[in-house]
């Protein structure tokens, strides 16, 4: 008998064939960490503008937006305007009303906003007997429960 030296083609088939399943895997692993690690990223960011909107809407949460005497958060002259988001550094969607008005509102400019992101929103809804809308003033039962969302465009 004479010995042979190589492989045959069925080898060389199986060998090929068990390398591409093998190299698929791996890349299949390496995108999908890539891949959730970007998600990871925007969610911290996301949480970092969460947390900035929540921090700046808690100046509005004892205001009342008729008292004509007091200066609001975003400083003279007294009044509506003065309560108000539009204001400031920041642009309301709604423009110059109470910050906390009941409803949505969509902060376009001065928060921080993540990769890929368009805008964030935040919803007030005000919980308590009686405070829908909520009355101005606001009685003492009343609170705002807002709700903040960051808008991507993709």
């Amino acid at each position: 008998m004479k010995v042979r030296k190589g492989y045959t083609l069925v080898e060389v088939v199986v060998a090929m064939l068990l390398s591409a399943v093998m190299i698929t895997s791996v890349f299949t692993v390496a995108l999908s960490n890539k891949s959730s690690g970007i998600v990871s990223d925007n969610r911290v960011v996301a949480d970092a503008a969460t947390q900035s909107v929540i921090k700046l809407l808690a100046n509005f949460v004892t205001a009342d937006p008729t008292q004509s005497i007091i200066a609001g958060p975003n400083g003279p002259p007294a009044g509506l305007a003065s309560w108000s988001l539009n204001t400031g550094a920041y642009t309301d969607s709604r423009g110059t009303v109470w910050a906390l008005a009941a409803g949505g509102h969509i902060i376009t400019s001065g928060i921080p906003l993540p990769p890929n992101a368009s805008s964030v929103s935040y919803d007030v809804k005000w919980v308590g007997a009686g405070c829908a809308g909520p009355p101005i003033p606001v009685p003492p039962n009343c609170t705002p429960s807002i709700s903040v969302t960051v808008n991507w465009t993709n």
